[in-house]
């Protein structure tokens, strides 16, 4: 089974249930082994929230927490909360809205992903029910450190690796890698990357209100213009390659897209091509 992770756990919540229950309802639509094993994302306004997405809206209740966990579990999806926030330190630990997200949805079937140490060792001793998962920000150097990370827990591969198959055949633990598989930036080893994820950060601290503008986007505009797609972008023509290595998790990038752009993502990498116009309807009815 090719097990998908699916972008924003909140601010689209109703067309990620409406996929979630088509694909069990009609799986002939859909590709064959194809199936949606997580949410990622976060509640807005919450601090330890990271990676390069700046989120609308205002913080949510408890009850509106609680409602998005129970959505998704409920449906037997896990809810994995981005706390990948690369800049926290001890006093942050402290945040009551960080902490009563953890608290409300601490449970086996849910995740934390983390950047850091800081935020694994906290979640680990304080919500000891999360799986704990290593986030592309962790931003790994080399094949040996994926390795040690992979050992007890699902770890997201630098975009680099996505079709170098020779180092994919050397992943020690194949079964707990994660491939983004369609990252917008067009560099796969991008210098900047740490410091659009920090400028992130920043946000999110309230320490700064601008990020740093992606420094390849002129590429990625003209790529964009020209409909093609970056070198490291997996495609279902390939799912069953990464099958044969023993990797099946994957993550579709999309967090802070519309209802719109999501349900072009979905059919484009899950459904059957002549199914993909009318599914693309259904989908933006809920």
């Amino acid at each position: 089974m090719l097990n998908f992770e699916i972008p924003d756990s909140t601010t689209n919540l109703q067309i990620n249930l409406k996929l979630i229950k088509t694909m069990r309802e009609y799986p002939h639509l859909f590709l064959d082994n194809v199936s949606i094993e997580a949410v990622y994302g976060c509640p807005p306004k919450c601090i330890w929230n990271g990676g390069c997405v700046r989120l609308p809206g205002e913080k949510m209740s408890s009850q509106d927490v609680e409602n998005v966990f129970q959505g998704y579990n409920d449906n037997e999806v896990s809810y994995r909360l981005t706390f990948t926030n690369r800049l926290l330190e001890e006093s942050h630990l402290k945040d009551l809205y960080g902490n009563m997200i953890s608290k409300i949805g601490n449970s086996s079937i849910n995740a934390v992903i983390v950047a850091t140490d800081t935020m694994q060792q906290y979640i680990r001793n304080n919500y000891k029910q999360y799986n704990i998962i290593q986030s592309i920000c962790r931003m790994y150097k080399n094949l040996s450190e994926i390795n040690t990370a992979s050992e007890k827990n699902l770890v997201c591969l630098p975009i680099s690796f996505n079709n170098d198959w020779l180092t994919l055949k050397s992943l020690a633990h194949p079964e707990n890698a994660i491939v983004l598989i369609n990252e917008y930036c067009p560099i796969s080893n991008c210098e900047f990357c740490q410091e659009h994820y920090e400028s992130f950060s920043r946000i999110a601290l309230g320490t700064c209100d601008q990020y740093i503008k992606c420094k390849h986007q002129e590429l990625k505009d003209k790529m964009l213009k020209n409909n093609e797609s970056p070198n490291h972008n997996v495609f279902p023509t390939n799912y069953r390659r990464y099958e044969e290595l023993g990797i099946t998790h994957f993550k579709l990038n999309g967090r802070a897209s519309s209802p719109k752009q999501l349900a072009t993502l979905y059919v484009k990498y899950f459904a059957k091509k002549e199914y993909q116009n009318s599914l693309y309807q259904t989908l933006l009815d809920f």
